[in-house]
């Protein structure tokens, strides 16, 4: 059997990190269960989702899960349960609670965090899950509801479509996909009035479940429902009154630009519909504008890799217009097309996309003097980035429920209308007194009151208090954020099982992947035993970007994996240099069958490839207990003469621990800082040696040996 290879490796050995190629073996899917119960009040949603984790291999694993959130939610407390314990997160500065959780994995201990990775994407760790072990982890998000012609409504994104543009998250945190992979829900609703209705099924009985496969965001129309005010505390005992009310429709004329997202993700179809999301776009344009009056001064603009105006007119005129819209095709440069729009003159836009980009855009709000309100369309768009662009320039985000986008886009024009402030705030002595913001088409006020409440602290207060983030300065804000206990872009929430045993070893990544956008609701009655959520097998995911990929036509298993391993070989290799082997860095022979290295000059770049090729999370537990026999050939070579270096293993030698391990630690330390199962193992191997830096002395002794070969 032939073995290809890529700059050195083997390509089936290559990994991201995050999943493991390992000749096609999975791994057993750490999260077993998800329940989910929503509970409407005066607009205000409340939603409880409780996941299982359980371990059920030989090692300890971490589960990470990467998962979109409503951007507008404010997630409110976390809590886990482990063998009748009840464990309860508090909140932190995000780099403290990272120590905390980083430490208590370096010390054997169970420990979940929950992070803020961008605004609109969260990621949940639960480390050091020791093998036979099983923890519940309970999440608590509040979030407003918005508007919509048929009752407030609630959107729960639950997967992510194909990205465009480089991922900013590091592997470990980005968020997969895995067509493969099938994960069910039992979702439970209950309103103070109104009927709630899921899009796409029906009525929800208040005291009834229902199955909910997790291939699409959970879009849920109240109808009859209706906004009102609310009472909380603040973590200092003061009341909170927050009331929630549609915004009026203002009469001004629009002078506006729409920009309609063309790109190649607006081809694929939505849910129950035979629409593609361009198409939706475009009969939601045509049935919104059809309103359109003399007054109003309307350009439309569309974009993908390319931005261009179609034409500018006035009432019907732009109907008319809009038969220009070209076809799908080419990528999500939201970004570009905007700072395009703003240099026409053009202050007010209206973006229409699945906001399915990786682009930066939040800086735009201090380039440009814009504001950007947006309508997200698909089940499976992505708020985070649009979002974030249209809350820093007093914009508004609107969602479509399935393919209806003319009454969002109503609804978003009518906004535009409006001249109501969409924030404010007003502080005393850093403490907020009150708060006003717009979203969704709600104005949503919070006062808080000199009256002490018997109680400290409440989701309606922690909610009230996420409100004024935006609007302080760093510092402010994540005093707030850490009293209050949320997680935001500045906290994060950490618990650790300090009463809870002790386990050896390092744990093993398993990063939870989400499924792919499909439409699969059904009633828990309606259920049949083939349906039934069952223990899934991690498969062979790779990176989001091959994946996402791999969505637009129908690709094997095979044929991903090879996309995965390509990849992360070319983001292995020096961006410095043209593509070398191992071999080239240290001068092997070609011929030589042994792999011996020709002389004892290492260049660091090489040293710094071979330990970026090592798979750390897999091989890591193993180099603990001194079986090298993950390494390749020529990495093991190269650990070889490097010990036998009289110089250096004068160094080494000096730890009680095996001389080729503590290289391996170093190795870990110095060149893969992007990998946390790199130093977890550094750190597990060099904290046993105190009293003295080995890590510099290392360092001399390579730097001495490269300096004596040249």
């Amino acid at each position: 059997m032939s073995h290809q290879m890529i700059f050195g490796h083997l390509l089936e050995d290559l990994t991201d990190g995050v999943t493991v190629f390992r000749e096609g073996v999975g791994k057993p899917m750490p999260l077993t269960s998800t329940d989910i119960e929503i509970d409407i009040t005066s607009g205000l949603a409340a939603v409880v989702t409780t996941r299982k984790f359980s371990n059920t291999e030989n090692v300890p694993i971490e589960a990470i899960l990467t998962m979109p959130v409503g951007f507008n939610a404010v997630v409110t407390g976390l809590s886990a349960s482990i063998n009748g314990r009840k464990l309860r997160a508090v909140a932190k500065p995000k780099d403290a609670a990272r120590d905390s959780y980083e430490a208590a994995i370096d010390d054997g201990k169970m420990a979940v965090l929950h992070e803020e990775a961008l605004r609109g994407i969260h990621v949940l760790s639960v480390g050091h899950l020791a093998p036979g072990i099983e923890v519940e982890v309970e999440l608590r998000m509040v979030m407003p509801l918005s508007i919509s012609e048929a009752g407030p409504f609630l959107r729960l994104p639950m997967t992510a479509g194909q990205l465009y543009g480089s991922t900013p998250l590091q592997p470990a945190d980005d968020l997969i996909t895995d067509a493969q992979v099938r994960q069910v829900a039992t979702l439970s609703v209950r309103a103070d009035a109104g009927f709630p209705k899921l899009v796409g099924l029906g009525s929800v009985e208040p005291r009834s479940s229902h199955s909910v496969t997790l291939d699409r965001a959970i879009e849920i129309v109240v109808e009859g429902g209706r906004f009102g005010t609310l009472l909380g505390a603040s973590a200092d005992g003061h009341q909170v009154r927050v009331d929630l009310r549609p915004q009026k429709v203002g009469e001004a004329h629009l002078k506006i630009a729409v920009l309609v997202d063309r790109s190649g993700s607006t081809s694929s179809t939505l849910a129950d519909s035979a629409d593609t999301v361009l198409s939706a776009m475009r009969q939601g344009l045509i049935a919104a504008l059809s309103d359109a009056n003399e007054g109003d001064h309307i350009a439309i603009w569309q974009f993908s890799d390319e931005c261009q105006r179609l034409g500018t007119g006035r009432g019907t005129e732009i109907l008319q217009i809009l038969k220009k819209l070209n076809e799908p095709g080419g990528g999500t440069r939201l970004g570009a097309a905007i700072k395009k729009v703003a240099a026409s003159g053009i202050q007010d836009i209206l973006v229409l996309t699945d906001g399915q980009t990786w682009e930066a855009l939040p800086p735009l709000a201090s380039e440009l003097s814009i504001r950007v309100s947006a309508v997200l369309v698909g089940k499976a768009s992505l708020d985070a980035n649009i979002g974030h662009l249209c809350a820093m320039t007093g914009g508004d985000l609107f969602y479509a429920p399935d393919a209806d986008v003319g009454s969002c886009v109503r609804l978003a024009l009518n906004n535009k209308r409006s001249s109501t402030v969409q924030r404010e705030i007003e502080l005393a002595k850093g403490r907020p007194l009150r708060v006003r913001r717009g979203m969704g088409g709600v104005e949503i006020t919070a006062n808080w009151i000199e009256a002490k409440e018997i109680g400290k602290g409440s989701d309606i207060g922690r909610f009230a208090a996420a409100l004024c983030l935006g609007q302080m300065d760093e510092e402010a804000a994540t005093v707030l954020a850490t009293a209050e206990g949320l997680c935001s872009q500045a906290t994060s929430l950490i618990l650790v099982d300090e009463a809870g045993d002790v386990s050896q070893g390092l744990s093993e990544t398993r990063k939870v992947p989400l499924m792919t956008e499909r439409a699969s609701i059904m009633p828990m009655a309606r259920m049949s035993r083939d349906n039934e959520p069952r223990a899934l097998l991690m498969r062979e995911t790779g990176t989001s970007q091959a994946l996402r990929a791999s969505a637009a036509r129908p690709r094997s298993v095979a044929e991903v994996q090879a996309i995965v391993r390509l990849q992360m070989a070319v983001r292995a290799r020096p961006k410095s240099q043209a593509p070398r082997t191992l071999r080239s860095f240290l001068d092997i022979d070609a011929n030589d069958t042994e792999c011996s290295p020709q002389r004892n000059d290492f260049d660091l770049e090489g040293l710094a490839m071979l330990a970026q090729g090592i798979d750390w999370d897999i091989q890591s537990n193993r180099f603990l207990s001194c079986d090298f026999n993950g390494l390749l050939v020529e990495e093991d070579a190269v650990l070889d003469v490097l010990v036998e270096n009289p110089a250096l293993l004068n160094v080494v030698a000096k730890a009680p621990l095996n001389p080729k391990l503590v290289l391996l630690a170093w190795l870990a330390r110095r060149f893969v800082t992007h990998s946390r199962a790199a130093q977890r193992f550094a750190n597990k191997v060099l904290g046993q040696i105190t009293g003295w830096d080995i890590s510099s002395e290392i360092e001399i002794q390579i730097n001495a040996l490269n300096r004596k070969g040249n």
